[in-house]
């Protein structure tokens, strides 16, 4: 049965941001309306209504755990974490990450991988 224009599947928006990770880019909630094939707008209030929060808040989401997998788990450095993360930028990645968790990404990788965590 072929999908309705306004259902939602996120197995394709996961896909969608594992993709972006491959491209290194930063999803972006119009070019996955436009892949879908519903408007933004359609999108997010579809989104919205499913999980309780807008898109943006869950790529954004999808990013820090992106970024902190790659700290903890790789040798890059932070500049290429957040470049492959899809944070665009380091300074976007840095000062996304000490929000969320209140220390810069070097600090976290250095505090998380001391013995004992």
């Amino acid at each position: 049965m072929p999908r309705k224009p306004t259902e939602i599947d996120f197995r394709e928006i996961d896909a969608y941001v594992a993709r972006c990770r491959d491209k290194a880019t930063a999803p972006r909630v119009s070019e996955i309306a436009w892949e879908l094939g519903i408007s933004r707008v359609t999108l997010n209030h579809r989104f919205r209504e499913i999980s309780g929060r807008p898109l943006s808040e869950y790529f954004a989401s999808m990013r820090e755990k992106a970024a902190e997998t790659l700290l903890l788990e790789s040798n890059l450095k932070t500049e290429d974490v957040a470049v492959k993360a899809g944070f665009g930028t380091p300074r976007n990645f840095h000062r996304a990450f000490a929000r969320r968790f209140g220390v810069s990404p070097a600090r976290y990788r250095t505090l998380m991988r001391m013995p004992g965590n």
